[in-house]
């Protein structure tokens, strides 16, 4: 071959190995690039200069990867390597260790790895990983170890391999992570501590010690709110927490505040703990005055019962995060400063909230983006008339209604109806289906639902093909629902499930004689895993606006003149109109336009309000069976008008449970 001829094939080279290099990122299960990557390796396959063997088989290792062809990748890694230079013995061992990694995450892998012969695969990439460092090749073995449920094996290579280069310290993070997600086993938290003892003194040592002790109380309490509440064993202890955060201080603080089972579960002594790591925490963030340790602070801060009883408690967090927010020209802070206006009553906070979207991509993919005021007929431009049959619809006193377009429908509206009528419910089930002609949507009824009794639909066209709209849809219909449906209805998602009887859920509603019943974050109460383990946790009132009204259910009746229905669709006009006409996205407009609807029918005499959190849900991932509601609430809200009490023979548990509060005790 000519030096022209070898210049060209070297060119045309390059070129398959950038698409090959594009391919093995580009490929996602959203956006699917089979064909593209078969066709590319077989442009790979019939590369033969030598000089190019080794990239060649780099490519054919991280395309098939990509396509989930774990024996196929391990051993193009780790042939002709020969001739690699440093940089590509470099790139082969750090994709061994990719590969190794992803393998090792068993269950957790959002990839199901096709693997006949893991040995096999895992000695091609320990040879890969090797050839580059000794360390390398033992970080392949490390994973190798944890893919066959040796942790401690694992465990103990990664300790002297620490010992050598302390930059490895996040394997045996990972191992100790691994390990505690497992019910807690005192026996095993020895075992740890005994083979990583030898790193005590080592540069990483702290950092090390800190992460063990944050994962091990994360285990205790998974275990304990499993447990009895008057028989936890092996649960926290309050005293260990103390003289961890007296040892550490503010690094302790921010190993424990990302916990997240730690601040939501329900376990002895668990407000006592959450405060001692709020005041270390809160020390830290007064001192660094950083933007995301305040809002660190004040999230933590507020999964605490305190939070929402103590107003002096609540304004010294909101104080200390001002402190970090005087710059306003900084998206984060007005966020930030939103909260801290919503929380105390003013204004303010919607303006604070908009800017903050307009200065921060991220935020804008939030309610911050879709959060009005001053919003009046002008904004229901496109929604004010819209195509609607009622057809064959006959009005009965109760109903369950829920909307979606033409594929929605077809995806969730048999199984809607099957768990309904599976959890006991004879109660009319209504289905709005947006298509472009009733003939359609009846069809579409037709398929899905013709062996399901006592159901009926109706039809629109709609005025925007659009998600959000689609999401929108029975909250814009909802007086045509109550006045062609049922006197009394429960608007909710299509893609639930029931778990119990819709029936009874509809009637304890209807029971209260109230005109609305919205589902609001409003105080803080503890509710029961609907799925194993069951554990008991707490749902606090939310910080932000649009997150303080859940839309999956909502309860309407025709008292009143249906007064609130109508207010829920002329809201819900306005916001939607608004932000298809302003915004790019109408992120959570559903619930801010809610959020606004229960703010103003509140004023309204003679409207009757109850909460559904107050009655549980028929369907959803928690059983209300042994939920409570705590003293405190929102500052934002006036109490509501129909709220239900905690049951005697509960609140003697949970005042058991927490024999030892000393922050307030709970009321009868």
């Amino acid at each position: 071959m000519s030096n022209s001829q070898l210049g060209k094939a070297l060119s045309a080279h390059d070129e398959t190995f950038g698409k090959a290099e594009r391919l093995s990122t580009a490929h996602t299960k959203r956006t699917p690039e089979f064909d593209k990557i078969h066709a590319t390796l077989a442009q790979l396959n019939a590369i033969d200069l030598p000089p190019l063997l080794g990239t060649r088989s780099l490519h054919r290792a991280r395309l098939n990867f990509a396509i989930e062809k774990v024996d196929a990748a391990a051993a193009h890694l780790a042939e002709d390597m020969d001739q690699d230079d440093a940089d590509l013995t470099a790139s082969r061992a750090e994709f061994a260790l990719h590969m190794a990694r992803e393998l090792s995450l068993g269950k957790r892998r959002s990839v199901n790895y096709e693997v006949a012969d893991a040995p096999a695969a895992f000695d091609a990439l320990f040879r890969a990983a090797s050839r580059h460092s000794d360390d390398h090749g033992l970080v392949v073995e490390i994973h190798r170890r944890l893919t066959m449920k040796k942790e401690m094996e694992a465990l103990k290579l990664a300790a002297g391999l620490i010992k050598r280069e302390p930059d490895y310290l996040e394997e045996a993070i990972d191992i100790v992570r691994r390990v505690y997600r497992r019910p807690y086993r005192p026996k095993i938290a020895a075992q740890v501590d005994h083979i990583l003892a030898s790193l005590q003194d080592s540069p990483v040592g702290e950092v090390l010690a800190d992460h063990i002790f944050a994962r091990k109380l994360e285990a205790q309490v998974r275990a304990a709110r499993i447990q009895a509440i008057d028989a936890v064993e092996d649960g926290p202890s309050l005293t260990e927490v103390w003289d961890f955060l007296d040892q550490r201080g503010a690094a302790g603080a921010r190993a424990l505040v990302r916990l997240k089972d730690l601040f939501l579960s329900v376990f002895p002594d668990d407000e006592e703990i959450k405060l001692a790591i709020v005041e270390e925490y809160a020390r830290f963030a007064v001192a660094s005055q950083l933007t995301d340790v305040a809002k660190r602070m004040l999230e933590c801060a507020a999964q605490t019962r305190k939070f929402w009883q103590d107003d002096g408690f609540r304004a010294d967090i909101l104080e200390k995060m001002r402190l970090s927010c005087t710059d306003e020209s900084i998206g984060e802070n007005c966020f930030l400063l939103g909260i801290d206006h919503f929380l105390s009553g003013s204004d303010k906070f919607v303006g604070y909230f908009s800017k903050s979207a307009t200065l921060v991509n991220q935020l804008s993919l939030s309610g911050a983006s879709s959060l009005f005021d001053n919003l009046d007929e002008t904004d229901e431009h496109g929604l004010a008339r819209i195509e609607t049959s009622f057809r064959d619809v006959n009005r009965v006193a109760l109903a369950y209604v829920c909307c979606a377009d033409l594929g929605y429908f077809g995806r969730y509206a048999k199984a809607y109806a099957a768990s309904a009528r599976a959890a006991g419910g004879k109660v009319r089930l209504h289905f709005h289906i947006a298509a472009p002609t009733w003939d359609e949507a009846a069809a579409a009824v037709a398929t899905e639902l013709s062996g399901f009794d006592d159901i009926s639909f109706s039809w629109e066209r709609p005025a925007f093909a659009l998600p959000a709209y689609y999401a929108s849809m029975r909250f814009l219909r909802a007086e045509d629902f109550l006045r062609h449906v049922a006197k009394q209805i429960i608007l909710t998602d299509i893609d639930v499930t029931f778990t119990k009887s819709p029936d009874e859920f509809l009637n304890r509603l209807s029971d209260t004689d109230c005109d609305v019943a919205f589902r609001i974050y409003d105080r803080v109460r503890t509710v029961r895993q609907a799925a194993k383990p069951w554990g008991l946790i707490y749902r606090y009132p939310r910080l932000l606006p649009w997150s303080i009204v859940n839309a999956a259910c909502l309860y309407l009746s025709d008292r009143n003149q249906s007064i609130v229905a109508r207010q829920v669709a002329q809201d819900m006009r306005r916001y939607l109109g608004r932000a298809i006409r302003t915004k790019e996205s109408a992120w959570w407009v559903d619930q801010n336009s809610l959020y606004t609807t229960l703010q103003t029918v509140q004023g309204i005499d003679d409207v009757r309000i109850a909460n559904i959190e107050d009655h549980g849900l028929p369907f959803g991932s928690f059983d209300y069976a042994d939920s409570t509601a705590f003293v405190g609430t929102h500052p934002n809200f006036i109490r509501l008008k129909s709220v239900s009490q905690a049951s005697p023979s509960l609140y003697k548990r949970i005042r058991r449970f927490f024999k030892n509060l000393k922050v307030q005790r709970l009321p009868r």
